[in-house]
């Protein structure tokens, strides 16, 4: 299991690591123990195991790189996951390290929209076996955005409920692969 982001992401509370198409995000700040949990009690897994980034190089330019990671850590699927966060005021659009400046917006309804994709890769392969996607939004005034802080922490929040919606279906795709490819013992 890995968290990919645009190169050199970075937000108030986490960088990223490596560089080229895409990097790799080391920390855990969305995902909780309970949603490893979760994903490791569906059937036909063995375990889950986040990639770590000692088993990455430095330049991340294709899904090779995490598959061979996965490979070290003798998996068979990759689950791969994103977040793509975006802040609205109006019909205008900021970057998520601009949002900070919109506290001379006063009174404006600020939206904040995450989506989360997830991915399922074979290690060997590269075969895709299945995509999800869940999004969330957050309205707000913009006079509550003077603080970095205050709109990191609506960054989160957007996150962690977009990954929450996406727990369904990453399980419903789940029992879908295991179904269709799993092998089936012969008595």
């Amino acid at each position: 299991m890995a968290r990919i982001q645009s190169s050199g992401y970075r937000s108030r509370s986490q960088a990223s690591y490596g560089y080229g198409r895409y990097s790799f995000i080391p920390t855990r700040e969305i995902i909780q123990e309970a949603d490893f949990t979760r994903l490791a009690s569906l059937g036909g897994l063995a375990g889950i195991a986040p990639i770590n980034q000692f088993f990455l190089p430095e330049k991340l330019n294709s899904i090779k790189s995490l598959r061979i990671a996965a490979a070290r850590l003798k998996a068979d699927i990759l689950l791969v996951y994103t977040f793509q966060t975006s802040f609205q005021v109006g019909k205008q659009q900021f970057a998520p390290l601009n949002v900070i400046s919109l506290g001379f917006l006063n009174n404006k309804k600020v939206s904040v929209t995450t989506t989360v994709t997830s991915a399922f890769f074979d290690v060997r392969t590269e075969y895709l076996y299945g995509v999800t996607e869940a999004t969330h939004t957050e309205i707000s005034h913009a006079s509550v955005w003077n603080d970095d802080k205050v709109v990191d922490a609506l960054r989160l929040k957007t996150e962690k409920k977009s990954f929450a919606k996406l727990m369904p279906s990453m399980e419903k795709t789940w029992q879908g692969i295991v179904s269709e490819y799993q092998v089936k013992k012969v008595e």
